[in-house]
C-alpha cells in the first residue's frame, strides 16, 4: 500500500471505512486519518459547490447529508460540523 500522503495526492482510493472499498478493503478504524480527513472535506466541498449537473447545497444542507452517511469518518464530520456551526474555517471568510 502507498503512504496515506502520495495516497491523497493522488485520489482517495475508493476504501470505505467499512472495509468493503477497493483497492485495499482497509476496515473500519484502519484508514489512514489524512485520508480520513480529506475524505470529509471533499465530500463537503462537493456539496456546496456547483456541480455541471445541479447547483450548490446549503451549508445545512450538506451537514446533514454528511451525518447520514456510513463511510465518513463520524468523529470528523462532527467536528467540522461544530467549526462551521462556530464560524471557524475556509468557508467562513
Amino acid at each position: 500500500m502507498k503512504d496515506p500522503l502520495s495516497r491523497c495526492a493522488n485520489g482517495l482510493s475508493g476504501d470505505l471505512g467499512d472495509g468493503r472499498g477497493y483497492p485495499d478493503g482497509i476496515p473500519a478504524g484502519k484508514l489512514p486519518m489524512v485520508s480520513r480527513l480529506v475524505a470529509v472535506a471533499d465530500t463537503y466541498d462537493a456539496i456546496t459547490s456547483d456541480r455541471p449537473y445541479r447547483l450548490a447545497r446549503s451549508r445545512d444542507e450538506a451537514c446533514r447529508e454528511l451525518r447520514s452517511g456510513l463511510q465518513l469518518d463520524p468523529d470528523l464530520v462532527e467536528e467540522l460540523i461544530d467549526l462551521e456551526r462556530r464560524g471557524i474555517g475556509a468557508w467562513a471568510a
